[in-house]
């Protein structure tokens, strides 16, 4: 599935900007979203005549087209939208969501959710849910209650009251891959928790804080299918007893939430298992038995927890791991695209898109300034890049430009390339051991201040493996990366000696010599 997913409050007109765009990518993309939210200061009238556009020809939506609104305007005689279910055609080629659905379309999920829904989330809609093996993506106007910007600290956090806990109760019922909002009090993409399935939430918001009715903002991605059965016998069952759970914010509730069927499973073993224990286990047993019975259950449980733990890595490894970045007023350039199998782009309606709008159509392909030689560097860099991590099967990610001075990019490996990621991150250790930065123990003001005051490169493996090198010519990096993917990959020359098994002696001189090409030019920018 590929989507455009537009915020636009009820100004349709800043469509028509995009309308080239979705012109030129027809066939590139099938599915565009758009969240609307209708202020106070809206008409109804504005509504009717944004309508009128779309069927007088002058906005042409050549794609499937959904609308996400907050509450319904009289006079397009929707006062019935609440009672839908599934998505009911406005005019050709624009279908209104109802307050609340799942939407499937060639293996891949996305649920919704209006500001506008009021009641509480049925047992067959939370059924519906669970019959899918995962959700890929969450769209509503709102974010939960309890996640706050990227940038604040943990003490924020703590405190933060902002968010719908319509939006979080939701949520305690399915883990999305992403969670994308509508909503003006984001500033773009949230800090991601880990779920009880290991994943990572991201949080994008598609407004702009202060300054929503002045600024559009677009993001367009690729998700990839993955073929996975979707079992339509599993249910959503409630539990029968008063316990406490904790939520996503860390808050205990009452809720009767018994999680998605494959966590079910494992408290109903558990459960079971104490069952027998106080059936097994009467007084008249002595301690030597008690003890021997709790070793055994001891082990089997262990066993049991190792089933799982390989099953669900197994499970993991059928998931594509991604990581993406977003542009922000923070950064001195807001251009952003990656490569890869997910992308991304945010636009801003002013002469400024019009040099990014190419990299919606054309990815591969930069234009920062009027500088051309620059523009043909970067290009390069980036597209052989792509190229080089293909060719190994390392998956580049994502690509982005903060400034003109420094870069910031993403490479992810495949779970079966696990050696080949190995041998290249011992190669760069050596080469980032004097710049001992490492992420988890610096702010992310501090990083970026670092990255743009001392010329560095970050690269980031998986969660927890982050390197600094020094930023120099982007080309002389490529070429030093290419050399070391050379050195370390036997796939196209098996002649060609893995980087771990050389001595000692050959793996320093090879760090000296990267090094030495890093240290070479100075920045060029």
């Amino acid at each position: 599935m590929k989507l455009i997913i537009i915020h636009s409050g009820w100004d349709l007109t800043n469509l028509i900007e995009f309308q080239h765009i979705l012109q030129e990518t027809k066939g590139s993309f099938d599915t565009m979203i758009i969240i609307i939210t209708l202020e106070k200061e809206d008409t109804n009238e504005s509504v009717c005549q944004d309508v009128d556009k779309i069927q007088s020809g002058e906005l042409v939506l050549p794609i499937e087209t959904f609308f996400l609104m907050n509450r319904s305007p009289a006079e397009l005689d929707l006062k019935k939208w609440t009672e839908k279910t599934e998505p009911y055609q406005v005019i050709k080629g624009v279908k209104l969501l109802p307050e609340i659905g799942i939407i499937s379309k060639t293996n891949l999920t996305f649920v919704y959710l209006s500001s506008a829904y009021k009641s509480g989330f049925k047992n067959d809609f939370i059924n519906k849910i669970n019959s899918f093996p995962y959700v890929d993506l969450f769209v509503s106007h709102f974010w939960p209650r309890g996640i706050i910007n990227y940038k604040e600290t943990k003490e924020k956090i703590k405190r933060s009251q902002n968010g719908s806990n319509k939006v979080k109760d939701l949520l305690c019922y399915f883990d999305p891959r992403y969670i994308i909002s509508g909503s003006d009090d984001l500033f773009f993409e949230r800090v991601p928790y880990s779920t009880c399935k290991n994943y990572l939430t991201r949080f994008i918001s598609l407004a702009k804080k202060h300054n929503k009715l002045h600024e559009r903002y677009l993001i367009a991605l690729e998700l990839e299918k993955i073929n996975k059965a979707i079992s339509t016998n599993q249910t959503f069952t409630s539990q029968n007893n008063n316990d406490n759970y904790i939520t996503m914010s860390g808050k205990q509730t009452n809720k009767k939430y018994t999680g998605r069927p494959w966590q079910q499973k494992i408290v109903q073993n558990l459960n079971e298992k104490k069952r027998k224990i106080i059936q097994l286990n009467p007084k008249n047993l002595n301690e030597k038995q008690n003890e021997k019975m709790n070793k055994n259950n001891k082990k089997e449980e262990e066993e049991e927890k190792d089933a799982d733990e390989e099953e669900e890595e197994e499970n993991n490894k059928k998931y594509v791991k991604c990581s993406f970045c977003l542009s922000s007023r923070s950064f001195p350039a807001h251009l952003v695209f990656s490569v890869g199998k997910f992308s991304f782009l945010t636009l801003k309606p002013d002469p400024i898109v019009q040099n990014h709008l190419q990299l919606i159509t054309i990815p591969h392909t930069s234009t920062i300034r009027n500088d051309l030689s620059l523009k043909q560097e970067i290009a390069s860099f980036e597209n052989s890049l792509f190229n080089c991590c293909n060719s190994y099967k390392l998956e580049l990610i994502s690509f982005a430009i903060y400034s003109s001075s420094s870069f910031h990019f993403f490479i992810d490996y495949l779970p079966i390339e696990n050696d080949l990621f190995i041998e290249f991150e011992k190669l760069l250790i050596p080469i980032s051991s004097n710049l001992n930065i490492p992420l988890e123990h610096g702010s992310n003001q501090e990083i970026e201040k670092k990255i743009k005051t001392e010329n560095l490169l970050l690269i980031k493996f998986g969660k927890n493996k982050n390197y600094f090198i020094k930023h120099h010519n982007p080309s002389n990096i490529l070429q030093s990366i290419l050399l070391s993917l050379n050195v370390i990959s036997s796939k196209k020359n098996p002649n060609i000696t893995k980087f771990a098994e050389m001595p000692q002696s050959e793996q320093f001189q090879i760090a000296q010599e990267l090094q030495k090409k890093f240290d070479k030019f100075e920045p060029n920018f």
